[in-house]
Order: C-alpha cells, then sequence, then structure tokens
C-alpha cells in the first residue's frame, strides 16, 4: 500500500500550505452533513449484525460514527449516570436491544415487513419449525429447532454458553433470529478476513504517510513547519479511537450470547430406534411462518413463509441462536475505560490532524469512506422478496388465519403424490382465476362410507389425508400454550388461527355429547361399553392442481380440539380460494329411509322435521333434483349449479367442475351441507331429490355444524335406542315430539356457542332421524298412545283426544300409519262411554269418526264401523259382573257384542281367574283392544294367571301374529322366555318377533336379519333372507350375521347362511373372521354379550332367549366346544381361510389355543392350519398354549410337530416361557425334545 501512495505524494503539485488546508477544510464542511444524516443508522445497522470479534475489529478500523458508537455502549451496558449524561434514564432495556443487539426475545421479535427483516419491540408471533420426513413417527416430523437437535444429530454447536438454569422455563423462550439466518445472506469467512486486513493496511498506512510526510518530507501547514506533537497525536489518537471502538463493539456484541449450529456433511445415527445412513440424503428443512395481520405499534405485518430449501435460499448450513444476556457489573466499569479512550484518542486524533500537513486529513477521510463502503459490502445482499412464498397472494386477507394450513400442506405435498408450486401471481393474473384450487386441497368428507365413524382401534394407516392431518396437528401442538404461563413468539392467538376458537368450542361439545350418549336415557350397545378408547374415523379428500380426480382417504382423530382446528382449518382453507363459494348455502333436510317416493317426498321430510322443531318459520326451503355421477360428489366440498332458484320447486343441480366456473354465466351457485344424513343409494350415476332449507353464518360455522352433525351420526353407531320419545307442548307452536338424549344434545350444541337452537336440530336431526327405526309420524303415534294412557289414568280425556287427533294429523292419514291412533281414538271413546259425566263426549267423538270413516279403507275403516256400532249398542244401565256374554262373544269372534260387554263389564277384585279365559281366547284372536280393556279393569290379571297356572296368555297372542297384542301383555309386564322365542320363529313374523325382543321406533340402525339371528330364528333370517336382506350386513361391531352366529355357536343358522351366499372371510372391527369367532368367547366374544348393569341391548337378549340349535351335538359337558369344532369344520369346507390374523395378531388356531378349545384346534390342524405360524407379538400357539398354561392343548400341538426352536417377539422359545413357572409344561416339553433328540440318532 505504502509503494502505491509514496508516487501519488511525490507527484502532487507543489501547492501552498494554504491551498491544502482550504481544500481539506471544504472538504471536510460539505462531507459533515453526510456524516452525520447517515453515519448514526449505519453504526447502529452494523452493531446490531456484530457477533464475532473480526467483526468488532473489522468495525474499529477507520470507524464512522463514533459517537452512535460510544452511545449505543452506554445504552447497552452504561450505569445509569452514564444513560442520563446522554438523555436515555428512561429508556427500557428493551429498545436498547431492538436498536442495537442481535438477539432475540420475551420482548424483542424480527418480522418480515415489506421485503426485508424488522427488528420490533413487542411481542408478536412467529414460528420457526424443522421438518424431517425420516423422523416422523413422532412429532409426524415437525420439531422445533431445539427438539430437533436433541432429536438429530446432523448438527453440531461450535458455540454454546452454559445456561444459568438446568431448564429454560418456557416462559423465556425467544423468536426465531431472522436477520442472522435468512434476513442476510451470509458471505464466505474469506471476504471477512480480507476486509479486516485491507482495513489494517489502511489504517497503518494512514499513519506511516503521516510518519513520512511530517519526518520524511516535512510538509508543514501554513508555510511553517509542522508542530512536533503533531505526528505522535495523530498516531496514538487514531490507536485509542480504535480500540475504544474495538471496546465499544466488544460491548454491544458480547451483550448477547450466540449459539452457532453447523450441518454436518453425513447425517449419522437418530435417536429412538430411527436409523438414518451416512450415505442417506438430509431431507430435513427449515420453515419460517409469520401469521399475516399483526399490528405491533404502527405497523401491520403482512403473512410471510420461508423455507430454507427454497431455490431462492439455497439452504441454511449454518444457524445461529442470539440470546441477550445479563450485563456483568465489570462491564460498567469498561463503558468508562471506552468512553475515556475513545473522547481522548479523537481529541488527540482531531489535534494531531489539524496540526500535520493536510493531505493526511484527506487520507484518513479516505480511508473511512473506503471502510465504511466495504462494511455495508458485507452485508448487502438481503433476503430476496421473492422468498416469501405467500407473497403470491395479492388479497393478503386470503391468507389470514390459513397460514399453519398452508404449511401443513407445503410441507405435506410430496405425501400427496404432487409437489405444485405456490403461484406467484402477475398483474395480469386475477384473483378469480378459473381453477378453483390455487393449492393443494384436503377436504373433509360427511358422507357415510362403509369403515367410518366410531371404532375402538387407532388408525394408523399412513394414507396422504391422515399424514397431512397429522402435519397441521403437530403445528397446531406448537402454537397453542399447554403451560397457562407467558405466552412466547409461537403460542399463536386464536384470532391469528382460523377456526381455532371454534375448535375449541366444538371440542367441548363433542366431548359432552359422547358423555351424553354413554350416560344419559339412550341404550349403548353393550359391545361399546367395555370400550376404554373411542377413536372417530372419518373419510378425507386430498387433491390439487395436478389431478382432476381426488382421492379418498381416512384419517382419525380423539376429539381433541387441536385436532379438529386442524379439520376445520385445513377444511376451510381449501373452500375459500374457490370464487364459487360466495353463493347461497343449503342445508340438507334428508327423507326418512321408509318414505314412499311419491311426489314431494321432500314435503314429508320436512314435515317430520317439523315435529321435533319448527326450523325457523323464515326459512324457505327448496326441492332439487341432485344429478350425481358418483358417490364422491355426496359432499360438501361439491359446488352445484341450478339454473331457475326463485321458486320452491328449486330444479334440478349439476356439479360445478373446475372449468366449469363462469362469472358471467346464468347459473347460481350453491353448496350443499348435511351429506351425513343422506346415504347415496347406490353404485355409479344417480339422481337425488333433496331438500333443502338456506342456511345462515359464515363458512366457517357451516364446517363447524357440518362436522358435529357427522360426529353425532358417527356415535349414533353406539347407540341401540335413543330412549323414550315424548310429546310436549308449547303454546305458540302446539305439540312437538321431545326425547331427552335429543335435547340434551341441542343444549350441549347451544351452551358451547355453536350456533342457534335451530342449528342445533338441524344438525342433529339431519343425523338421527335416517338412522330411527321408525318415521316420525310412527315416533309421534307410539308417544301419543303413551301419552293417552296417562291421561286416562288421571281423567284429562280431552287432552288424551287433542294429543291422538294430533299424531293422526301427522301421520297424514297415510294407510301404514293411521291403525293406531284410530284405534287409540276409538277406545278412548269407548272408554268414556262407561261414565255418565264422558258419555257424550265418547258418543260425539265416534261420531266424528264415522264422518272420517268415508275417506278410509280397508281394516282402519272396518274398525270405525265397529266402535260406531258399539255406540248404538251400548245402552246405560248398571255394570254387571257376569262374564258369560263376554266369553260367549270371543268365542263367537263378535268383536262388536264383545266389546258392548266389556263396556258394562265390572270385575270384582278376587274373581279374576273367572276371567282368565276370556282373556286367553282374545290373546288367541289378536284382539288388543279386548286384551287391553280387560287388563284395565284388572291390572293383575295375567299376573295371577301366570302365578297359578304357570302360563301367560302370551303364546295365544304370539300365534295369533298380532304384534300389538303381544305389545300389550309386554306393558302389563310379561316376560317373554326362549319358548317364546321359538315360537316366534315358527310362526315366521317378524314384527312379534321384534315386539317380544324390546325393538321400537327409537332404535338406531336396526336391522330385522341381526336381530333374527341373534334370536336364532332360522326361519325368519331365511324370509327375510328371500324378500332382499342384506346377507353381509354389519351390526355397530361391523360384525357380519355369519360372525354373530358362528360365535354364538348356532350351527343350522351357519348352515342357512351359507347356502344363502354369505361370505366367509369378511372381517369386523377386530379384523375377525367367522373362523376367529366360531364358538369362541374370545377378545370380541367374551364382552360383546356380557350383561350390563344398565340394562340389557336388545340382540344380547335375543342371544340368551334363543331357542337351543337341535342340530348342533350336545355331547354333555362339551357340547360348547364340538358346536364349534362342527362350524368351524363348515366354514373351512366352504373355503375359509385358517391363516387370517386379527388386530390381537391371533389365527384362529392361535385363538383356540388362547380359549383352550381342543376340539376346534384338532379340526383347524386337520384342514390345514399351519401349526408353527408366527405372528406378533405372542409368537405361535404352542407359545400362547404355554403362555396360558393350558397343558391339553401344549400336548396336542407338540403331537401335532410344533416346533420348539421358535422365538416370539420377546426372544422366548416356548421352553424358556415355560419356565416361568409353569414346570408341569416345562417337563412336557423337555420330554418331548428329548424324545426328538432320540428319534433323530
Amino acid at each position: 500500500m505504502l509503494n502505491l501512495l509514496l508516487p501519488v505524494v511525490i507527484s502532487l503539485p507543489l501547492a501552498s500550505a494554504q491551498g491544502w488546508d482550504d481544500f481539506s477544510n471544504n472538504l471536510a464542511t460539505d462531507l459533515a452533513p453526510f456524516l452525520s444524516l447517515f453515519g448514526e443508522q449505519v453504526t447502529k445497522q452494523y452493531l446490531s449484525e456484530s457477533t464475532t470479534y473480526l467483526d468488532y475489529f473489522i468495525f474499529a478500523m477507520a470507524p464512522m460514527g463514533i459517537l452512535t458508537a460510544l452511545v449505543s455502549a452506554i445504552r447497552v451496558c452504561g450505569s445509569p449516570a452514564l444513560r442520563a449524561f446522554i438523555g436515555r434514564a428512561q429508556e427500557g432495556s428493551g429498545h436498547a436491544e431492538a436498536e442495537l443487539c442481535s438477539s432475540t426475545s420475551r420482548d424483542v421479535c424480527e418480522l418480515y415487513h415489506n421485503g426485508g427483516i424488522t427488528r420490533v419491540f413487542g411481542r408478536p408471533k412467529i414460528l420457526e419449525v424443522v421438518y424431517d420426513p425420516a423422523l416422523k413417527n413422532y412429532g409426524a416430523g415437525i420439531y422445533t429447532f431445539h427438539d430437533y437437535v436433541e432429536k438429530s444429530e446432523n448438527w453440531h454447536c461450535k458455540k454454546r454458553r452454559e445456561p444459568d438454569h438446568d431448564v429454560l422455563a418456557p416462559q423465556e423462550a425467544f423468536s426465531p433470529n431472522l436477520s442472522l439466518n435468512i434476513g442476510i445472506k451470509k458471505r464466505h469467512p474469506a471476504v471477512f478476513w480480507i476486509v479486516a486486513t485491507a482495513g489494517l493496511v489502511l489504517q497503518c498506512g494512514v499513519l506511516v504517510f503521516a510518519s513520512i510526510a511530517t519526518y520524511y518530507l516535512r510538509w508543514g501547514t501554513n508555510d511553517s513547519p509542522t508542530e512536533p506533537y503533531a505526528c505522535p497525536l495523530v498516531i496514538i489518537g487514531t490507536l485509542l479511537v480504535s480500540g475504544g471502538m474495538f471496546i465499544c463493539a466488544f460491548l454491544v456484541g458480547e451483550s448477547t450470547d450466540e449459539e452457532v449450529w453447523y450441518k454436518k456433511p453425513e447425517a449419522e445415527d437418530a435417536p429412538d430406534g430411527e436409523v438414518r445412513s451416512k450415505t442417506e440424503k438430509d431431507e430435513s428443512s427449515i420453515f419460517w411462518l409469520q401469521p399475516g395481520g399483526q399490528t405491533i405499534g404502527d405497523q401491520t405485518f403482512d403473512a410471510f413463509a420461508c423455507a430454507d430449501t427454497s431455490e431462492l435460499m439455497g439452504g441454511v448450513s449454518q444457524y445461529t441462536i442470539s440470546r441477550k444476556r445479563d450485563v456483568p457489573e465489570s462491564n460498567k466499569y469498561v463503558v468508562w475505560l471506552a468512553v475515556g479512550i475513545t473522547v481522548s484518542g479523537f481529541v488527540l486524533q482531531f489535534t494531531g490532524l489539524r496540526a500535520v500537513h493536510a493531505a493526511v486529513a484527506v487520507a484518513q477521510l479516505g480511508t473511512v469512506m473506503i471502510m465504511s463502503l466495504a462494511r455495508a459490502f458485507l452485508r448487502m445482499q438481503r433476503l430476496d422478496p421473492k422468498a416469501n412464498a405467500l407473497a403470491g397472494y395479492p388479497n393478503q386477507q386470503t391468507i389470514h388465519g390459513h397460514e399453519l394450513d398452508w404449511l401443513a400442506l407445503r410441507i405435506g405435498q410430496e405425501l400427496a403424490g404432487s409437489r405444485p408450486n405456490t403461484p406467484i401471481l402477475t398483474d395480469n393474473v386475477a384473483l378469480q382465476s378459473t381453477s378453483p384450487a390455487m393449492h393443494l386441497a384436503w377436504t373433509f368428507n360427511s358422507a357415510q362410507y362403509r369403515g367410518t365413524g366410531i371404532t375402538w382401534n387407532r388408525h394408523t394407516e399412513g394414507n396422504p389425508g391422515f399424514e397431512i392431518m397429522r402435519l397441521r396437528t403437530r403445528l397446531a401442538d406448537l402454537t397453542t400454550s399447554g403451560w397457562g404461563l407467558q405466552k412466547a413468539s409461537e403460542l399463536f392467538d386464536d384470532e391469528m388461527v382460523n377456526g381455532r376458537h371454534a375448535a375449541r368450542q366444538l371440542g367441548s361439545a363433542m366431548w359432552s355429547a359422547i358423555t351424553m350418549v354413554y350416560n344419559k336415557s339412550a341404550k349403548v350397545h353393550e359391545a361399546w361399553r367395555q370400550i376404554d378408547e373411542l377413536n372417530w374415523t372419518f373419510q378425507c379428500q386430498v387433491s390439487g392442481p395436478a389431478r382432476d380426480v381426488a382421492r379418498t382417504h381416512m384419517a382419525s382423530i380423539q376429539t381433541t380440539s387441536i385436532q379438529l382446528e386442524s379439520v376445520l382449518g385445513l377444511w376451510t382453507w381449501a373452500l375459500n380460494p374457490d370464487p364459487v363459494m360466495l353463493g347461497k348455502r343449503y342445508h340438507i333436510i334428508p327423507a326418512h329411509k321408509r318414505t314412499e317416493q311419491r311426489q314431494f317426498p321432500w314435503v314429508k321430510a320436512v314435515n317430520d322435521f317439523r315435529l321435533w322443531h319448527t326450523l325457523g318459520s323464515s326459512r324457505f326451503v327448496h326441492d332439487y333434483l341432485a344429478q350425481c355421477d358418483n358417490l364422491e360428489q355426496a359432499n360438501p366440498n361439491t359446488v352445484w349449479k341450478v339454473e331457475d332458484d326463485n321458486s320452491l320447486s328449486g330444479g334440478d343441480l349439476f356439479p360445478v367442475r373446475p372449468d366449469d366456473y363462469n362469472a358471467t354465466s346464468p347459473w347460481n351457485y350453491r353448496r350443499l351441507w348435511g351429506w351425513y344424513g343422506t346415504k347415496y343409494p347406490g353404485v355409479g350415476p344417480q339422481t337425488l331429490r333433496l331438500a333443502a332449507i338456506e342456511l345462515e353464518g359464515s363458512l366457517l360455522s357451516s364446517s363447524v355444524h357440518e362436522v358435529f352433525g357427522t360426529f353425532v351420526s358417527s356415535i349414533l353407531k353406539v347407540v341401540q335406542d335413543i330412549g323414550t320419545v315424548d310429546i310436549a307442548l308449547k303454546e305458540t307452536e302446539g305439540f312437538y315430539l321431545k326425547n331427552h338424549l335429543v335435547t340434551s344434545l341441542a343444549e350441549t350444541f347451544t351452551d358451547n356457542q355453536l350456533g342457534s337452537e335451530n342449528d342445533a336440530f338441524l344438525c342433529i336431526l339431519t343425523a338421527l332421524l335416517p338412522r330411527m327405526k321408525g318415521s316420525p309420524p310412527k315416533c309421534a303415534v307410539d308417544a301419543a298412545i303413551k301419552n293417552v294412557a296417562r291421561h286416562k289414568r288421571r281423567g284429562q280425556l280431552e287432552e288424551a283426544e287433542s294429543v291422538l287427533k294430533w299424531a293422526l294429523e301427522k301421520s297424514c292419514w297415510s294407510e301404514k300409519l293411521i291403525d293406531k291412533p284410530v284405534a287409540a281414538l276409538a277406545e278412548l271413546y269407548r272408554h268414556a262411554l262407561r261414565e255418565p259425566e264422558t258419555r257424550q263426549f265418547g258418543l260425539d267423538g265416534i261420531e266424528w269418526l264415522h264422518g272420517e270413516a268415508g275417506s278410509l279403507y280397508g281394516s282402519t275403516k272396518d274398525m270405525i264401523i265397529a266402535y260406531t256400532e258399539v255406540a248404538h249398542r251400548y245402552i246405560p244401565r248398571p255394570r254387571i259382573h257376569d262374564r258369560g256374554k263376554l266369553l260367549a262373544a270371543i268365542e263367537a269372534k263378535d268383536l262388536v257384542t264383545a266389546l258392548v260387554e266389556l263396556t258394562h263389564l265390572e270385575l270384582v277384585r278376587g274373581e279374576a281367574e273367572q276371567t282368565i279365559e276370556a282373556l286367553l281366547q282374545a290373546a288367541g284372536h289378536g284382539w288388543p283392544d279386548i286384551v287391553s280393556g280387560l287388563l284395565e279393569l284388572s291390572p293383575d290379571l295375567e299376573r295371577q294367571h301366570a302365578d297359578k297356572w304357570h302360563r301367560t296368555s302370551l303364546p295365544n297372542a304370539i300365534q295369533s301374529k298380532s304384534a300389538a297384542t303381544v305389545n300389550v301383555l309386554l306393558q302389563c309386564g310379561v316376560v317373554p322366555d326362549a319358548m317364546d322365542i321359538a315360537l316366534a320363529s315358527r310362526t315366521e313374523n317378524i314384527h312379534v318377533l321384534e315386539t317380544l325382543l324390546g325393538v321400537t321406533n327409537t332404535c338406531i340402525d336396526y336391522n330385522p336379519l341381526l336381530l333374527a339371528v341373534h334370536a336364532n330364528c332360522v326361519a325368519i333370517a331365511e324370509r327375510l333372507l328371500d324378500e332382499g336382506a342384506d346377507i353381509n350386513a354389519r351390526d355397530s361391531t361391523e360384525s357380519t350375521p355369519l360372525h354373530i352366529a358362528a360365535a354364538a355357536g348356532y350351527v343350522k343358522m351357519v348352515k342357512m347362511l351359507l347356502h344363502k351366499g354369505a361370505e366367509v372371510d369378511l372381517v369386523n372391527m377386530d379384523h375377525s373372521t367367522p373362523l376367529h369367532c366360531a364358538g369362541l368367547k374370545s377378545q370380541m366374544a367374551e364382552w360383546a354379550y356380557n350383561v350390563s348393569k344398565k340394562g340389557k341391548d336388545i340382540y344380547q337378549n335375543a342371544q340368551e332367549k334363543a331357542p337351543p340349535d337341535d342340530d348342533a351335538p350336545t355331547a354333555p359337558g362339551t357340547s360348547g366346544e364340538e358346536k364349534s369344532a362342527a362350524i368351524a369344520r363348515i366354514l373351512i369346507d366352504h373355503g375359509a381361510r385358517t391363516d387370517s390374523i386379527n388386530r390381537y395378531g391371533h389365527t384362529p388356531l392361535q385363538s383356540a389355543a388362547d380359549n383352550s378349545n381342543e376340539p376346534l384346534a384338532e379340526i383347524l390342524l386337520d384342514k390345514g392350519a399351519d401349526v408353527n405360524m408366527v405372528t406378533e407379538p405372542d409368537g405361535t400357539a404352542l407359545h400362547v398354549a404355554v403362555n396360558r398354561n393350558y397343558s391339553g392343548m401344549v400336548r396336542l400341538l407338540l403331537d401335532q410337530g410344533a416346533d420348539l426352536q421358535v422365538v416370539d417377539s420377546r426372544g422366548d422359545t416356548p421352553l424358556s416361557l415355560a419356565s416361568k413357572g409353569h414346570d408341569y409344561i416345562c417337563d412336557m416339553i423337555k420330554d418331548k425334545e428329548a424324545e426328538l433328540q432320540s428319534s433323530a440318532h
């Protein structure tokens, strides 16, 4: 450098000293504003980004902004006196940290703003995570950086200050350092060394030049020699200034503690058994996510997302964490030293520069400018604005609240089979693109698929839909506070995440709903009362711009709020970019499954709903014909178009495809919700007739209602019967149906602020009504008849009449529903004839019925005519006790005369046995009115009959095939037994069987075939199959009729089902086949038929009362095992596999060993079952038998050649397992080993 300066100096014109002085003074005068304007900010920026001694040294060489450096050191480390001196006595440490330090803390954070990184004072929110697909078994592969370096050894720390405490408290968590990691593109370390060397050479060169100019060239000032003190002062002052600036930079820089992590070039073994090869490519990525819409001070920050593996970033190989340190007490004295050195040095330097030749001052100024440019050059390359992956959304409101959803889908793009880039929209691309999906979409599907709903199995299949939901759930977990302590930067507020607050409310409602189902009046299937954990499985779809057809996947949750947040967030984000979602939304009102498909069935559906609730009088109902191409379209994710939407008739709906949308088209666009209550009728294109009611509220609220309704529909799987349906009265709305469970669910809905009461009933009834055995009008009729009985006992005949007429009106005078209310009304009026005070009421009522009979036909009309004749023939007279006329009329099958005599009859207590014959014959004729009338007069009549004669009237009623008569007797306390069930089976009347076993119209998902199989009614089951019943129908445990018959040991039923074509290898929820269940009271069967303390399941009740299977072997003491062996033989002969494995890891042979069923094991081995088949976790059948200490089974398996050297999952052989306390079996195995060894020799 000196070689370059000397020729320049020598070649200078020999100008006068006065000229040099004028030039230098003018130059300094012109640069003074520049230094004053820019020196402060340049100095602050450099100091805030300095973390190494090399940075401090570069700053000390020819420094700019000396005063700013001094003030900065005082602000960071100075004593109160010094801070007061510079006017910063009341300044908090956070402001100084935000301006001058590289650290982040709970008070200082770095955010992305307008293309750059901004340090702000406050507590904004920003998330930093690492995703590594190789470590996804825990946390879905998403970790904070600190957790990740604990899990993986791909990073190592170069500099790490030991913490003051063993555990970093959650409230001390810091926010990410964006500036140090992505805000500044790091130069190669050699560049810093070059700049430092250049700075040292330049600064030393100035001092050397000052010495040469003074002592060699003898340049003076103002035509006089240079003062002797000038050059030494320049040298000493410059050295002091540089030293002082180094100390100032050191004080500011060392006020923070940095951990610098470096990525290893090769991955090492991961913990917890997840081993990564050293040659395996590292696929981890660091993501930064900033929720949009945050306001800090007077600034609003947009959404920001960045990945270190993006094309613009190129990967982060060095990761820096900077924390603020507590200032040591000694630093306060060092600040005084820095101030003293710097001030004295500046004074000496200034004095010396004024005394030496002006060329030296110009050289020093040039050096300062060069080093200032060099320092700026070191950190001039900043974050590219295009690195923000969310910059492609011109309307930032679109992404606000969905940043976590976007990130989950961004990470999950590879899982879904494609990796479409996030669109960067240009100025000529409008938001309303013709493609409704601008990104990968995860959608919830509320349609009912087989295999979805409540289950006791955890879903572990790694399909894309499930994995994306896991990713989103993990992100929700990381951004949700579970500590209840002070918030950190990654804990997003509820308003920052779309659906978070709603998910919390939804989770509470769902938890309350399942609790109510188990604890309220609903009757739960016994199989579900023994379960410790319930999981909810549903269908979801993953689709993207690269695929036209969405793939369907299955996911499951345990109804926690963060999982529900994932569902709501991902789903609403998938629907948000769709421009047609701005159209109106409607909720489907499904017609009952038994509603006849005549004209306007939707009217009946709406009326059915309004039996329970008004649905809001202002709601506008439409009738639509939806043209579905396939089941995939039967969900809320499909947008429909309809041309005419101005009338009740609605019109035809057609699904909108991505390329169909046209903003100028005449079509009206609709989205339909409530598909969980509508079952797709078959395979392929279908036309569905739908009633739809217009919805109010937001897209999020509709999604919440859909999820809650789908969940309610799913938990109905565990419900056998919703319990009693009653009739209530509202002054403004009249009578309506009421059920304790429905009311409780509606209250849960509203109490958790999910919506209004109308919304609650709309969700719940949509799920409930299609699943009930009887339609709402049938339930209304049944409830009305029960109400009438109470009113009659209280003498409230007019109230009873009002209820029955209401039920009659709601039945719409349907031929299938009118019999019961008409009969009840007729009997009510006949009952009124008995008392003088109510006789006219009865006569008027019968006359009214007679007037209505003209529009009726069949048995109902005959009934009204009969009661009209009773009213005409009835002559008021004193009550009689003679049962002869009544009995004679019954024997003659003269119903009218019998009713007249019954009206006059007065029974005397103690003489009831004389009327028993009349009761028996009336039951045999199937006359419920006569039976009911006799039992009203003498409630103990049937009990006295049973006590004396050890029989009841029930067999007579069963043989009459009158379910109404059977029901009357059951209401009086008659209990059916196995003989009654067998008699009902021979009559082949399913309605009688249902009545005997307590099946009501409020049963859920009732299947008569399953009931007949449980009750071992082969004749009824066969007739139902002949009438089209599904032979592979499923119960709540996904068991088929063949599973049930095999588990119960019904040999004849099994033969019949197989003959009719039952599939032999279908699996139930335990993945057990009928062969697993053959006669076994094993894992599935043990609790499936237990008696609950809270009441019996109708199916379990049918099982207990089932008649014996006469075709099965009945050897004393072994009939059960022989039945199972016979059933196993039949199943295998029909193609059943012997190597299928259930969820307990058992084959049929292992299940037989587990239950010590030797006859079954013999059949299985005889039919080719592999005695040495190894499964997890129990090993072979021999392992199972040894572990259960079943010596007989062990002997059988040893005789069949069981391998004694096979080990189970714990490394035990049968012998080592037997040595753990099973001495007899241990000796047996040793003897077998000795026998094998001797035979080998």
